[in-house]
């Protein structure tokens, strides 16, 4: 059988239809995710439509169209779209064009009436038929939401400062501070206590408040050690890897509540810089990290502390995990191999009997 090939051309607003060559099948893709299209492989050829999100009627009208006309429906972070997408398959059950989500995330329900949402958005995500995830441990999202390992696929995340126009520079010998950065389910309350039982001096690099609830964290409400020193995140690319590269250990606390990835995109830049990462066990550890990271239990200063101290101060065994993160960060590669692993999913999805090229 002649292998599928893919032919990603650039594409703005609308479908792109390549050159068909003899022997070649095409595989229709609708998705949000707009980098698809920067794709250049070699020799190979596929649709891609761009679905932009609107309000839900229009939204809804363009879901509708693409299931018809499209091999498979590829929805990234896209919630909304996600469960609109669900609905008019329960309410059109001959809507029957594959729909797969990627990255999705979903917080565990803390209250009666996300207990409620939690129950509807089930019976919805029933009617997805693949879910690829940057991450193994799937417990919290089948327990609440009924996504088991087998309607799902796990891919690797990528470094996002592989795709940074400027060259990254390693550092991993330098650095003068212990850091905690990023929103995701941070538990900063016991980063913060861990900080009073060592005299290193820290940096813990925050968001705005808003940002930090949307994502299921807040800053701690109580006095800082006299060590630590609480810094505004401009949201800028340039110091953000300013503090990464001025770190001699990168903290990562992550709340025990958490059923998503919390902190992998963090821990993979941390690493790609040769940087000591410290991280709360959680579902983005479990069945992924072994020695690439310094892994503690979540919601313990004290076991936090004296991972801090011996990183530290020993420098082998932070040289250690440091080189280990590092050639970890490197298999991960950029946001090219994820997205063609992204490709290589659907293609086994809607065309199981082909083999791939890619």
């Amino acid at each position: 059988m002649t292998p599928f090939r893919f032919s990603p051309t650039r594409q703005n607003i609308s479908t792109h239809t390549p050159t068909s060559c003899p022997g070649h099948e095409e595989l229709r893709i609708a998705s949000n995710f707009v980098r698809l299209s920067q794709l250049q492989a070699k020799d190979s050829s596929f649709r891609y439509t761009l679905f932009r999100e609107m309000n839900v009627f229009t939204s809804g009208l363009h879901l509708f169209f693409l299931g018809w006309t499209h091999d498979v429906i590829l929805l990234n972070q896209a919630n909304r779209s996600l469960f609109l997408c669900c609905f008019l398959r329960w309410l059109f059950p001959f809507f029957q064009c594959p729909i797969v989500s990627v990255d999705l995330v979903l917080p565990p329900p803390e209250s009666t009436w996300s207990r409620l949402a939690c129950h509807v958005k089930k019976l919805l995500l029933r009617r997805v038929d693949l879910f690829i995830f940057y991450f193994k441990d799937l417990h919290g999202y089948a327990k609440f939401y009924g996504i088991t390992p087998t309607r799902s696929r796990y891919v690797p995340f990528k470094v996002n400062l592989y795709d940074l126009a400027t060259p990254i520079k390693e550092a991993p010998n330098t650095g003068s501070y212990v850091l905690a950065a990023g929103r995701s389910h941070r538990d900063l309350k016991t980063f913060v206590e861990a900080m009073h039982q060592v005299p290193y001096p820290g940096i813990l690099l925050v968001q705005d408040p808003n940002s930090l609830s949307e994502h299921g964290s807040e800053i701690p409400n109580f006095a800082l050690p006299s060590n630590l020193r609480l810094v505004r995140d401009d949201g800028q690319w340039e110091s953000w890897l300013s503090f990464l590269a001025g770190a001699k250990i990168v903290v990562i606390p992550v709340k025990p509540t958490a059923i998503s990835a919390a902190g992998i995109g963090t821990y993979l830049e941390a690493m790609a810089l040769g940087k000591c990462v410290i991280i709360t066990e959680c579902p983005a550890t479990r069945g992924i990290l072994s020695n690439q990271a310094v892994i503690i239990p979540p919601g313990d200063p004290t076991a936090m502390a004296k991972a801090i101290r011996r990183a530290w101060e020993e420098e082998a065994f932070r040289q250690q995990f440091a080189k280990a993160g590092q050639h970890y960060a490197q298999a991960c590669g950029n946001e090219r191999r994820l997205l063609l692993d992204l490709l290589k999913v659907c293609v086994e999805l809607v065309r199981p009997n082909l083999r791939t090229s890619i």
